[in-house]
């Protein structure tokens, strides 16, 4: 089990080790898909549905803020939680993923 933080509000959020959801917990793209955002480890968060719902797919929606200044605050909330795999005991479970990760470049 896996246990973080909504990207944009800090609610507690749970994933099961096969990353179904235990409750509200969904995959965050910080640069929209729509506006070229992939699937990169680097671009995904995790949120709350209720954050992610509301944003939707118009990242702005908070009183016209700019998409550039939305993402770089959110990389940066990215950056600060980041913890590598082999420091939280998580290397083993990834290994698999990221071995495929590494095989699709």
């Amino acid at each position: 089990m896996w246990v973080g933080k909504c990207i944009h509000c800090n609610s507690k959020l749970v994933v099961a080790d096969d990353g179904r959801s235990l409750g509200e917990a969904t995959l965050e793209h910080i640069i929209p898909q729509t506006r070229g955002g992939t699937n990169d480890v680097k671009n995904i968060a995790v949120a709350c549905a209720r954050c992610n719902r509301e944003k939707g797919k118009r990242h702005d929606h908070k009183r016209g803020e700019r998409l550039d200044d939305i993402v770089a605050t959110l990389q940066a909330r990215r950056i600060e939680r980041w913890r590598e795999p082999d420091e939280v005991g998580m290397a083993a479970r990834l290994a698999p993923v990221l071995d495929s990760d590494e095989r699709d470049d």
